[in-house]
């Protein structure tokens, strides 16, 4: 009988780079309508967003990409995606003060 490997369950990829100018505006629109909502955020949503300045495809890749990151997950194939605690916390340094357009500064 042959026999199967092991397979182990392994976390998100860890980035081997700072998050892009372009990742980090679609990340700050996820975050902030999902502590203003506690809803899954769609990337309809996040395109309309000032600042994020791309097609609600765009915005789906890099969704995808942000979540092989670990800074999102997608709680069902349907819905929109919610952050992590990596993205509303460890990774970064400050956060813009209510009513400020400022995004938060990523740690290098």
């Amino acid at each position: 009988m042959p026999r199967t490997e092991d397979r182990t369950l392994k976390g998100p990829a860890e980035p081997d780079h700072a998050l892009d100018d372009r990742k980090a505006a679609i990340l700050e629109a996820v975050v902030t309508e999902y502590i203003g909502t506690a809803q899954p955020v769609g990337s309809g949503h996040v395109a309309a967003v000032a600042g994020v300045q791309v097609s609600s495809a765009t915005v789906r890749s890099e969704m995808v990409a942000l979540e092989h990151e670990g800074y999102l997950v997608q709680p069902h194939t349907s819905a929109g995606r919610i952050p992590t605690d990596r993205a509303t916390g460890s990774s970064w340094t400050t956060w813009p003060s209510p009513g400020s357009s400022a995004r938060p500064n990523a740690r290098r």
